[in-house]
């Protein structure tokens, strides 16, 4: 590898340690676990590269089998910065459920004229979390009035959990 590739290879480097730093930084501020997730994989690549050229350098100085010590190394990293991006954003991928059931289940059922709160789902990442619960409310209940407690639903859902969106069904019981 000529020094020109060397300099372009720690130029590379450079970029990579600011993505890193303004990707991590924006997805904490956002709440985004894919933006952190991204910024995970490009720190991956940081310490790649830091090892490449480690292997370089010592391979120069005639370290013959420093360049294989570093290929194992650096393939050691990748699997496990691999199983860390997966173990955090693929729950987010598949919508996994995003808060406990009980949860919401709790907060619904102390809205007043909600007798209990099932069906219950949610998904989506921490910053835009959605859900959808089916509250039982007195069977002799006009509608304005099952309506109303359906918004009381909604909005204690959204303020207490943090909840971008909610869908309460209401059924008579």
């Amino acid at each position: 590898m000529s020094d020109f590739q060397l300099a372009l290879l720690v130029l590379t480097l450079g970029v990579n340690m600011l993505i890193t730093w303004y990707e991590h930084r924006r997805g904490v501020e956002l709440g985004s676990e894919l933006l952190v997730a991204d910024a995970a994989h490009t720190r991956a690549d940081v310490f790649i590269t830091v090892g490449i050229l480690v292997g370089i350098l010592l391979t120069r100085q005639g370290w013959w089998w420093a360049d294989s010590t570093v290929a194992i190394i650096v393939a050691l990293a990748i699997v496990l910065v691999a199983y860390r991006i997966l173990a955090r954003t693929v729950p987010v991928l598949v919508d996994q459920r995003a808060i406990p059931t009980r949860d919401i289940q709790d907060a619904a059922q102390a809205v007043p004229g909600v007798k209990s709160a099932y069906a219950i789902r949610s998904r989506g990442p921490s910053d835009l979390r959605y859900a959808e619960v089916t509250v039982c409310v007195d069977r002799h209940a006009d509608v304005e009035s099952a309506h109303a407690i359906a918004d009381q639903v909604e909005e204690r859902l959204k303020r207490d959990l943090r909840l971008h969106e909610v869908t309460v069904h209401v059924e008579p019981c």
